[in-house]
């Protein structure tokens, strides 16, 4: 009932105000499909309504309002029918001037799924003003009352949350200063788990240009002081977030061997948006990659899958590696589907390893679903009750002299300890020490000598305990004997230990050489050796390598490349692949402004068989109403895998506000020794902006 009633709060609100013009902005979008899996009928539908209302007052004063609903509904033939609706209706009043700004703002939004266990009610007040005097300080405060936004892996579902933030900030040409106080209050009825938190944090920068520009200094500095009362339930265990250094994704039919491309934006933090490149799980789109570098060799236990939409069952498989080329698959793994947060939740036995990824293997009877982020947890016991203070620092050094005309020198170092909130306890450790150095000096007009060496330590004391030192030190030499030739040698030794003990240890050597054949013909060259030991895996493998690519545009309507690669092993342990060779064509042509069509094709090889990519695509927008698009992906593998989509969209603009669009689309799944599971999907819409 409190949902319309806000509604209808929005709306009168705004027409009780008829002084001054409303301003009106909102959108629907609406679709109907119809989906064959594997001959299993599904009827989908989908619907979405905004709408937005702004008032003005006065000048300064403002009311605003807006209501959203989604509604997502799913009827799998004669069997049961899945729906997912979202309904936030939101009011505010906004206070704007030259140095003051004013916001109070509260909403609440409901989710509401065929399994009541997954409901969510999320409401939030929030008041915050912002003042920017001419002289001085600038000072902020920000109050926020909500429920169900503090993170259900740490603390449940239906979490009231409650903070209050205060901010000064004062600037100078050359250094800057922030103090913040925060007072945090979480409380859990349904699990017993709680925290109230206060932190006094002073922030510092400065930086410094001297000797004519030749020698720069940049310091940032933290320094917190944190007081906090946590408890939770007697025996209770909790999922503790891991920080991770980069997002990976690849389409591989044949997991266990074969390198991910980085996808930064799939540990952005953003669990609304599809991640960049695409990432489709729905339907028959399976064997997709989609995993994490945790910059380190970590214990992980659990991972987690978010998702844009609401998703069907989905069969996973979780791999672990120690360089991104040779995965070991971890296992059993146990998965669910929240339908509330829309996150898949893959749990398994703790593992250690510094790359993990999830691979999909199954056909999903929801079409159309991208994922956008990735995250990975380690499960840990919970203390009963926890008080304690503590400092934090965070200290970022980096210094760079131009020593002569032929030489700079640069030097980094970094110290943080780290006592954030972390579950229902506290790293009450965690340290991070780094030093790093790198030398440049020009040995000649086209010749360059780039020493480097870095070294960081990871020091986590709260069990279970984490000790990690890296070291790494790198020599490069970047030759231009001729204008379109440039020669790049590296050499690179990297070692990771656990206190005393070495966990892995790589020499590498590579000979990289760009050669512009023509203004718009160019080949790179990459030949390169590797020797690496692994004691977590208990393996060691020697790799030599050679990869050849050229990239030409003959004109401007032609865009054409290929590579060529081929690497050797010598391995003894777990891995026993001696060889891997690839091949990669593709083609762009531009045939008018308004047609252009795409085309790869790729395969490799190596001692455990072949796997075939691929793409075709085609565009074309022969005015500013109408746009066509089809494309076309397949990947199978001689071992019995394969994947393969068939895609046509269609989409017609009526006027400004309004479009349709009709999508069709077939999609293959071939898993070992199982029948080939199709997908067929017809999808009709709507869409118009107001």
């Amino acid at each position: 009932m409190r949902r319309p009633l806000l509604a209808a709060a929005v709306l009168w609100a705004a027409s009780t105000v008829p002084a001054r013009a409303v301003d009106v902005n909102g959108s629907v979008r609406a679709w109907i499909g119809s989906v064959d899996a594997g001959g299993l009928q599904s009827d989908e539908e989908d619907r979405a309504f905004r709408l937005t209302l702004t008032q003005e007052l006065t000048p300064w004063l403002s009311i605003f309002g807006s209501f959203r609903a989604t509604n997502f509904r799913t009827t799998f033939g004669p069997g049961p029918t899945f729906e997912r609706t979202s309904e936030q209706p939101e009011i505010g009043l906004a206070y704007s001037r030259r140095n003051l700004n004013g916001r109070l703002l509260f909403s609440d939004r409901a989710i509401r799924t065929t399994d009541e266990s997954q409901d969510l009610d999320i409401r939030t007040f929030l008041a915050s003003l912002d003042w920017r005097p001419r002289r001085g300080p600038r000072l902020g405060f920000r109050l926020q009352d909500s429920t169900s936004t503090a993170d259900a892996v740490l603390f449940g579902r239906d979490t009231a949350s409650r903070s209050l933030n205060f901010r000064a900030d004062y600037a100078k040409a050359t250094w800057n200063a922030r103090y913040f106080f925060d007072v945090t209050d979480i409380t859990n009825n349904n699990t017993g788990s709680s925290l109230e938190q206060s932190r006094h944090e002073l922030r510092t920068g400065y930086f410094e240009s001297l000797w004519d520009d030749r020698w720069s200094i940049v310091l940032d500095a933290r320094l917190a002081d944190v007081r906090q009362v946590q408890e939770a339930a007697a025996g209770a265990t909790v999922a503790l977030p891991l920080p991770a250094a980069q997002g990976l994704f690849a389409i591989d039919s044949t997991p266990a061997l074969g390198e991910l491309e980085p996808a930064p934006q799939l540990i952005d933090g953003d669990t609304a948006q599809p991640a960049a490149p695409g990432v489709e799980i729905g339907g028959a789109n399976t064997f997709r990659n989609i995993g994490l570098d945790m910059g380190v060799s970590r214990p992980v236990s659990a991972l987690e899958v978010s998702v844009d939409t609401p998703s069907g069952p989905v069969v996973w498989q979780v791999w672990q590696s120690p360089d991104n080329s040779s995965w070991f698959e971890v296992g059993p793994v146990a998965s669910d589907f929240d339908a509330g947060f829309l996150r898949y939740n893959l749990r398994f036995p703790e593992t250690t390893a510094q790359y993990f990824k999830a691979v999909n293997l199954s056909v999903n009877p929801v079409l159309d679903v991208s994922v956008t982020e990735i995250r990975a947890l380690r499960a840990a016991g919970a203390l009963e009750r926890t008080e304690g203070t503590g400092s934090e620092y965070w200290l970022n050094l980096q210094t760079s002299l131009q020593a002569t005309e032929r030489i700079e020198v640069s030097v980094g170092a970094n110290l943080r300890r780290d006592q954030d909130l972390v579950a229902t306890d506290v790293r009450r450790s965690y340290d991070e020490r780094g030093l790093s150095a790198q030398v440049r000096s020009d040995l000649g007009a086209n010749l360059q000598l780039r020493l480097g060496y870095r070294i960081a330590e990871l020091d986590e004391k709260v069990e279970p305990a984490l000790e990690r030192r890296q070291e790494t030190a790198t020599a490069a030499l970047d030759w231009q004997p001729l204008e379109a030739v440039g020669v790049l040698f590296t050499a690179q030794q990297r070692d990771e230990t656990d206190g005393a003990q070495l966990l892995s240890a790589t020499d590498s050597l590579t000979l990289q050489a760009v050669t512009r054949i023509f203004p718009d013909l160019v080949l790179n060259s990459t030949f390169g050796v590797a020797d690496t030991s692994n004691l977590l895996f208990g393996f060691s493998q020697e790799t030599r390598f050679v990869v050849e690519t050229v990239e030409a545009r003959p004109n401007d309507r032609w865009l054409l490349g290929g590579t060529l690669s081929r690497h050797e092993y010598d391995s003894a342990g777990r891995v026993v692949v001696t060889f891997r060779t690839g091949a990669r064509l593709r083609a762009s042509w531009f045939a008018t402004p308004f047609l252009s069509l795409s085309g790869e094709w790729g395969r490799s090889e190596d001692d455990l068989g072949g796997t075939t990519t691929r793409r075709l695509g085609a565009q074309w927008s022969p005015g500013p109403k109408l746009a066509l698009a089809a494309s076309f992906f397949e990947t199978d593998a001689s071992t019995g895998g394969g994947t393969s989509n068939l895609a046509f969209d269609g989409s017609y603009r009526l006027n400004r506000w309004f479009r349709m669009w009709l999508a069709l689309s077939e999609a293959e799944s071939l898993i070992a020794t199982q029948e080939p599971q199709t997908t067929e999907a017809l999808r009709l819409g709507i869409s118009a902006i107001f």
